[in-house]
């Protein structure tokens, strides 16, 4: 008789602390309907994810704290597809992620 080898299954209550942890930091990380988005390109891609906010409509406010990441503000609507099509990213800009926005006139 012929045994399978079937690997041990992780406990019910890890599998539900991981979804759990995965969907919070998705609503975390959702980025805004209209407002300040970080852009977080592919190494070499932050002038073409650039490129691609601005001709979408969005404002460059400065640089994130992340290595090439952008932060703009616009609509999420418009920005997202043309971004994400540069080989980015567009995730919510918070403080954490981006430093403190100072507002100019």
């Amino acid at each position: 008789m012929v045994k399978r080898f079937c690997p041990p299954r992780p406990p019910i209550a890890v599998v539900q602390s991981l979804a759990v942890i995965g969907g919070a930091a998705t609503l975390w990380l959702a980025p805004p309907a209209e407002g300040a988005m970080l852009l977080v390109p592919a190494p070499g891609a932050s002038v073409a994810a650039l490129n691609a906010a601005t001709g979408a409509g969005a404002r460059l406010l400065g640089a994130g704290r992340l290595p090439g990441s952008l932060v703009v503000t616009g609509r999420r609507e418009a920005i997202a597809g043309a971004v994400l099509a540069a080989d980015a990213l567009v995730v919510a800009a918070r403080p954490v992620l981006c430093g403190k926005l100072e507002r100019r006139a």
